[in-house]
């Protein structure tokens, strides 16, 4: 859905939102268990090539070349965009990743001084475990991104509480980069 400007609560940008399938599958460790998602990385890295094309694009119809690009998602979303942060790091601005996880096996040398994100999960999400935030966020980190970890106490879940966090994180940084970022 792309939401012109006028349309919504700010007028100076465009809401894109995206829906694509990205393909994880159970692999088996050899001891009787399985690590609960592997992610084929040529997908990955392709999909995160699509979806900069398409964000391009839209910035082109929509005439906000010149503007920044935040990126928001849950879960497979998030780790699309965390995906997105590293393969295409020119593209984005800002990152709010709720459930996110390494989707990486080996992530690409990437620069993202210039990048903030907040990355916000539960303390038990039985899919995107608290380990594997930490070990995103020291990815992002490592690359030069301004990195915070919003924790919650519940699961793979989004609260509201949380929304306004991010919110408030979006608006303080709006106020610190004295950029508009969000539409």
């Amino acid at each position: 859905m792309v939401r012109a400007p006028g349309e919504g609560r700010r007028t100076e940008g465009v809401l894109v939102r995206v829906r694509g399938g990205l393909v994880f599958r159970r692999i088996p460790t050899g001891d009787g268990s399985a690590h609960p998602f592997t992610f084929d990385q040529d997908e990955v890295v392709d999909r995160a090539g699509d979806l900069r094309a398409f964000v391009v694009a839209a910035q082109d119809r929509h005439q906000l070349v010149d503007r920044p690009v935040v990126a928001m998602g849950f879960s497979n979303g998030a780790n699309i965009a965390a995906a997105l942060l590293l393969v295409t790091p020119d593209l984005l601005r800002a990152a709010v990743l709720a459930a996110p996880m390494p989707i990486l096996d080996r992530p690409p040398q990437a620069d993202l001084s210039a990048v903030a994100a907040l990355l916000i999960s539960g303390r038990r999400d039985p899919i995107a475990a608290p380990s594997d935030v930490e070990t995103l966020a020291a990815t992002l980190s490592d690359a030069g991104a301004n990195v915070e970890v919003l924790w919650h106490g519940g699961g793979h879940e989004l609260p509201k509480s949380c929304v306004q966090a991010a919110r408030g994180w979006l608006d303080k940084l709006r106020q610190a980069t004295a950029i508009d970022l969000l539409p």
